[in-house]
C-alpha cells in the first residue's frame, strides 16, 4: 500500500510545479481526461 500512496502523492506534486519534468502525453495519460 506504501507504493500506492508513494504514487498518489507524487501527483500533486506534479500538478503544483509549474512546469512538470515529463513529456504532457505522459502527464495526460496518467492523470485523467480533463472535461
Amino acid at each position: 500500500m506504501a507504493v500506492g500512496q508513494d504514487e498518489v502523492d507524487e501527483l500533486p506534486v506534479l500538478l503544483r510545479r509549474p512546469r512538470p519534468p515529463l513529456h504532457p502525453q505522459l502527464v495526460a495519460a496518467r492523470l485523467p481526461p480533463h472535461p
